[in-house]
């Protein structure tokens, strides 16, 4: 785990490139915008705070969800802190993000702006972003298409992506519907990283309105987004909100090791929804809720 969010930090410290030129919402009203996408079942996350430490430093990434009066997430406010690797060092960096939902009819825009920050190295400069990803819902309200990538499900189950490029995911479920991981190969040189069946499931019911596989980044193909790319660190969130399509039935554990066991503990709430993941590597993620 601990290579695996070293490498996601180095990445994010790439610059970062607007998809549009435009944030204007043209008067759009979320409360009477009309779509064939309609929101997942069950108590609405508030937000969503994941920490870590690595060598001494700590590393958090705090998420929170607004809602439109159709249930849908309509906006998403973050703040995150990590540290990049600078010449053999480590250099703090805040994050700060907002990003914001619009649903017109068949068509989903999400906008976001992005604001990166050093406070204890002037040397290196801020840095902002911003851009709008467009998609495009069927009638049964699963995105088909989503900035560069066109979805393949069988009835609302996503089993692949096929991005611009030659990029394609495939996605593995359990008997139960859980996704279990994915393949990702490059069709132009042949080179796959094989993540099928890596993760395990416990058996308590999500009864959130939230994936938190599909946060965890175990779908993989929202990696595939350029503004998207890194879980924990996303801008926003496709499969965790149900847009693409069936999300996983049971509350997910850590990565399986090389016998097959599974680890990882969620603590719940009176209402048996989750409030805390603990991973086996102490990465915790607090859940509040709207009510």
């Amino acid at each position: 785990m601990k290579n695996i969010l070293f490498i996601l930090m180095l990445a994010l410290g790439s610059t970062f490139v607007a998809c549009s030129d435009s944030n204007d919402d043209g008067g759009y009203d979320p409360n009477t915008a009309e779509t064939p996408y309609k929101p997942l079942p069950g108590r609405k996350v508030a937000s969503l705070k994941t920490t870590n430490t690595i060598d001494g430093r700590d590393y958090w990434w705090e998420h929170k969800f607004t809602y439109d009066a159709s249930g849908r997430i309509m906006e998403i406010k973050s703040e995150m802190q990590h540290y990049e690797a600078r010449a053999g060092d480590y250099v703090l960096c805040k994050i700060y993000s907002d990003a914001f939902y619009y649903y017109r009819g068949n068509e989903l825009e999400v906008a976001y702006n992005l604001k990166r920050t050093y406070p204890n190295d002037l040397s290196i400069k801020n840095s902002t972003d911003s851009g709008t990803d467009r998609g495009l819902f069927n009638s049964a309200g699963v995105l088909v298409r989503f900035y560069s990538a066109d979805f393949e499900y069988s009835g609302t189950s996503l089993r692949g992506a096929y991005f611009d490029g030659g990029i394609k995911y495939n996605v593995s479920r359990d008997n139960s519907g859980n996704v279990t991981g994915y393949v990702r190969e490059n069709e132009n040189n042949g080179e796959k990283d094989d993540c099928s069946g890596k993760y395990g499931y416990s058996r308590i019911r999500n009864k959130s309105n939230f994936d938190f596989s599909g946060y965890f980044g175990y779908w993989g193909v929202e990696t595939g987004i350029y503004a998207n790319r890194l879980p924990y660190y996303a801008s926003y969130q496709l499969a965790a909100f149900g847009m693409l399509g069936a999300i996983s039935s049971y509350l997910p554990l850590s990565v399986k090791d090389e016998n097959g066991n599974e680890y990882g503990t969620w603590e719940l709430d009176s209402r048996d929804c989750p409030v805390l993941y603990t991973a086996p590597d102490g990465r915790r993620t607090e859940i509040t809720y709207i009510d």
